[in-house]
């Protein structure tokens, strides 16, 4: 019952319209995170595989096996006391293949790919942004369609009224002159 509770805290994302835009932006980019998340595991694999080969004899602490390995890599990718901790002891060892092999890794694993994700959400917002201002602008294009079309009828309702009151004037004005024109005549 207490689990449930927590769940009316997502009732914020209805009645806040900036928070269920970032929502629906994230729901959108859920499939684009996933064929990044794919590639950063076979990155992460790869990279691994290269680390345990290269490394587990001398430092098995970090390098010991597949998964010893992808801790540490996920900790490098992380910049988390990658330097100190991890890749300067290697590369007292490994003077040559520890920093190009860290240095690649943390510019492709950390950079570009870490970019990338920022950048697929990003690019999500922006559509769905973009998508609710074009149905607002739609929205008020109708509105104001609407509100020209009943001033439209506003004028021809006060334009016949007007030509039936110029024409009951010239009625009036004609009655008077033929009225007047009998009066000259019978004088």
């Amino acid at each position: 019952i207490r689990a449930l509770r927590m769940v009316r805290a997502l009732r914020l994302f209805t009645l806040n319209a900036q928070l269920r835009l970032f929502a629906q932006a994230l729901a959108t980019a859920l499939p684009r995170i996933g064929w990044a998340s794919i590639f950063f595991f076979f990155l992460l694999a790869i990279y691994t595989l290269i680390g345990v080969s290269l490394f587990s004899g001398d430092f098995p602490q970090y390098f010991g096996s597949f998964r010893a390995g992808a801790f540490t890599l996920f900790q490098v990718m992380t910049l988390e006391s990658w330097a100190s901790g991890i890749a300067r002891p290697i590369m007292e060892v490994f003077p040559i293949a520890a920093p190009f092999y860290f240095v690649s890794f943390i510019i492709m694993g950390s950079y570009i790919l870490l970019n990338m994700l920022a950048g697929v959400i990003t690019s999500s917002a922006f559509e769905i942004y973009a998508k609710s201002m074009r149905k607002q602008d739609g929205q008020a294009f109708e509105k104001t369609h609407e509100q020209i079309l009943d001033e439209i009828v506003d004028l021809r309702i006060e334009l016949n009224q007007l030509r039936n009151l110029l024409e009951s004037q010239k009625l009036a004005a004609q009655e008077n002159g033929s009225a007047k024109d009998k009066d000259g005549c019978d004088g």
